[in-house]
């Protein structure tokens, strides 16, 4: 296996889920000035085995590899890994040439209360990559400016959306979504007779992914369909300066389960 100039790889490992192994396949990551990479374990806690993330030490300070301690079930043997060619460096920090078409994204169903950003391309590790659309919450006096990439000389450079001054598009009603909470009025009456009285099942435990910079990780959560719960995949949302993101939840309210959307507060300080 060739080194990556700049890169180390982190090797694959066994991960339970929904009560059996599952292999995750190693990865490259990008190598850090004065750090090493401790990696990940299996750690024995009384009668139960708990997983110790990978991370990053200063230099001098990473300790010994732990022990491998019995687990209490036989894990599959790891595989027989191969790794990846490394990509030839250098990788163009900017594109040069246009984006592929935007790809048709109609949005799903309207959501009152949101605007929908639709998906856009984003250069990665020099390729172009899609990034799938999202909601955000709409703001009162404002309207979303879609982002877009523009030529600056010889290279095509992404200009962030953001929020302008004007009128806001007019709030979309989504009645497929199941009931919910209007900051003002509250959860209308015929909202509560359309909601969930069985209570909404547990979380879904889902490995968060990496670190994204300038982003905040907004955790999945289970969305009433008309009859029954379906899971909402987490997504990624752009971090607020002085603002943190509090998650949405479930209330149960005169019998009928709540839906709370989460939102983003001040920071206290």
């Amino acid at each position: 296996m060739r080194a990556r100039p700049g890169y180390i790889w982190v090797k694959g490992h066994w991960e339970w889920r929904s009560n059996d192994w599952l292999w995750i396949d190693g990865h490259w990551e990008r190598d850090r000035s004065g750090y090493v990479y401790q990696a990940g374990h299996w750690e024995r806690r009384g009668n139960r085995w708990h997983w110790i993330e990978a991370r990053w030490v200063v230099a001098g300070e990473a300790r010994p590899a732990p022990r491998v301690e019995r687990r209490p079930r036989p894990a599959p043997s790891p595989r027989v890994e191969r790794r990846p060619r490394p990509r030839p460096a250098p990788v163009a920090e900017y594109p040069t040439s246009a984006p592929p078409p935007p790809r048709v994204d109609k949005g799903p169903a309207p959501r009152s209360g949101y605007v929908w950003i639709k998906g856009h391309w984003e250069w990665r590790a020099g390729d172009w990559a899609w990034i799938d659309g999202h909601w955000e919450r709409a703001r009162s006096g404002y309207q979303w400016q879609a982002g877009r990439w523009e030529r600056q000389g010889n290279r095509y450079v992404w200009v962030e959306g953001e929020w302008v001054q004007g009128p806001a598009a007019a709030p979309r009603v989504d009645d497929r979504r199941g009931p919910r909470v209007d900051d003002r009025r509250g959860p209308r009456v015929d909202d509560r007779r359309r909601g969930p009285t069985k209570r909404p099942p547990a979380p879904k435990v889902v490995k968060k992914p990496a670190p994204r910079s300038g982003y905040v990780w907004v955790p999945g959560h289970w969305r009433w369909d008309e009859s029954d719960y379906i899971w909402i995949d987490g997504h990624w949302e752009r971090a607020r300066s002085g603002h943190r993101w509090q998650p949405g939840k479930w209330v149960l309210q005169g019998g009928v389960y709540i839906w709370i959307e989460g939102e983003w507060v001040p920071t206290r300080r």
